[in-house]
């Protein structure tokens, strides 16, 4: 039995993977430009303004890592479900295998 065929389509799960990490890359861009801008404000404003907008920035701030993380954690489920489905397929592949053989085994002896 061809063990390479399985039910899911292996390309496009790859390409997932990899359009989600090109996403967190691009997140990461778009984080460095926050902080970029916020350093910018902090020339431009002072006051309670610059500490609302101050204080909310940290509070996301604090969270980029998080949030970068838990992306690339979605890349890698979708990994390890190719890797995970391969091997299962194959199992119950070998297991078919095994159950026909044994069955036309069974068949030749009884005719």
């Amino acid at each position: 039995m061809n063990s390479d065929v399985n039910a899911i389509n292996e390309y496009a799960v790859e390409s997932l993977c990899i359009e989600i990490m090109n996403y967190c890359d691009e997140i990461g861009n778009i984080f460095d430009k926050i902080d970029y801008e916020i350093s910018d404000l902090k020339e431009c404003l002072s006051g309670a303004s610059l500490s609302t907008i101050e204080n909310s920035y940290q509070l996301i701030r604090k969270d980029y890592n998080t949030i970068k993380q838990n992306i690339n954690n979605y890349a890698e489920d979708y990994a390890c479900l190719i890797r995970v489905f391969k091997t299962n397929s194959n199992s119950l592949a070998a297991l078919y295998e095994n159950y026909i053989k044994e069955f036309n085994s069974k068949k030749n002896k009884l005719e």
